[in-house]
């Protein structure tokens, strides 16, 4: 599973580390962002705000995966062991790929909404440094970050596609930050 996974990303970002920050610099025609609460607030504060947060992923997710599509998933070790996946068989990266010397681990599973509940808010918490999720299929990723998500999708035409459908939720700044 580790090969496949490391061509699948060589084939799409060469030697783009596995970070989705870095991803704008890679594809920018194909790379987009989408804010996890309302007025681009970073960090939640009540319950509801962890709500929008989850429902905003959760959409984004399903929307850009599909209920049950296939899809890899490369994890950090989170701060907080309660965030942990347990129920699937993660495997290291070689340390050579796993940029900022933050070990990463890597799953391959069916997204269904509400799987990763617990990491997107670790994340959003900062209780968890890397959450990435890779589509098997194509060169859909999300990476979730403290403050939403970064996109990159397989097409321009589909990135203008979501960027209507979730206007939203997007960034008010030109550079789409």
């Amino acid at each position: 599973m580790t090969s496949e996974f490391l061509a699948h990303w060589r084939r799409y970002f060469g030697d783009t580390p596995l970070a989705g920050y870095q991803l704008r610099h890679c594809v920018p025609d194909l790379w987009m962002r989408i804010h996890s609460l309302p007025e681009s607030k970073r960090y939640a504060d009540t319950d509801a705000e962890r709500r929008i947060i989850l429902h905003r992923q959760n959409t984004v997710l399903t929307r850009v995966l599909g209920d049950g599509g296939d899809c890899w998933l490369l994890i950090s070790n989170p701060l907080d062991k309660s965030v942990a996946l347990p129920s699937l068989a993660l495997r290291p990266l070689p340390e050579s790929w796993c940029p900022d010397e933050l070990p990463l681990s890597l799953a391959r599973m069916a997204w269904r909404p509400g799987a990763l509940d617990a990491q997107l808010l670790a994340v959003a918490d900062e209780l968890l440094d890397r959450l990435m999720i890779v589509s098997v299929a194509d060169v859909r990723v999300i990476a979730p970050y403290d403050g939403g998500m970064n996109l990159v999708l397989e097409t321009d035409a589909v990135r203008q596609q979501l960027r209507g459908e979730f206007r939203d939720w997007l960034p008010a700044g030109a550079d789409g930050l």
